[in-house]
């Protein structure tokens, strides 16, 4: 399961009638990495065009990308935001029911634009 990045033993946040999951890759500090480098993400919750909620979360360590995919449909995550995709990841998140996003910036920036609606879905 998913590694809370705090420590803090709470529950993951879920999706409620209304809202999205939307995972966008952490970078620790830069541009959001590519697909299958991330291993830190933030998991939003949006809502009419707005973050109602956050959480940081991280993959076990050495967690293939067939695993990471598995993982975010097991959260119900809507989209997913990364640099690039590999074109067999693409696929799976595809068969999963994951839009897939790709952004050049950083996290903040990604999920702005991501609610209002400037970025497109690769498939």
């Amino acid at each position: 399961m998913f590694h809370l990045f705090d420590g803090v033993k709470s529950r993951v946040i879920t999706r409620k009638e209304g809202t999205e999951l939307v995972v966008v890759g952490f970078p620790g500090g830069g541009l959001i990495p590519d697909f299958e480098k991330m291993d830190h993400f933030e998991l939003f919750c949006v809502r009419n065009g707005k973050t109602v909620k956050k959480q940081m979360l991280r993959f076990p360590d050495n967690t293939d990308t067939t695993e990471r995919i598995r993982m975010m449909r097991e959260l119900s995550a809507d989209a997913v935001v990364a640099a690039r995709f590999l074109p067999r990841d693409l696929s799976k998140l595809k068969e999963a029911g994951i839009r897939a996003y790709t952004y050049d910036g950083g996290p903040g920036a990604a999920i702005r634009d991501y609610c209002r609606g400037f970025l497109k879905p690769i498939f």
